[in-house]
């Protein structure tokens, strides 16, 4: 959920390289929120929507 939030995978702060479709600069939270519930689909996951990826991240302790 991360990587949604700030585009880092991990903690904010602990560097790599940003993923394109998770860059904050280039899209919007809802953008990032639907790329990581397509992500999560393609993995397997079943129905998967981008509703579900923001009650994730909202329930994600931070």
């Amino acid at each position: 959920m991360r990587e949604v939030e700030c585009g880092l995978p991990g903690e904010p702060g602990s560097g790599g390289a940003v993923r394109p479709q998770y860059d904050p600069e280039r899209h919007t939270l809802a953008e990032r929120e639907q790329a990581k519930a397509e992500e999560l689909t393609a993995l397997g996951f079943a129905r998967v929507s981008h509703t579900t990826v923001q009650r994730m991240r909202l329930a994600y302790p931070k």
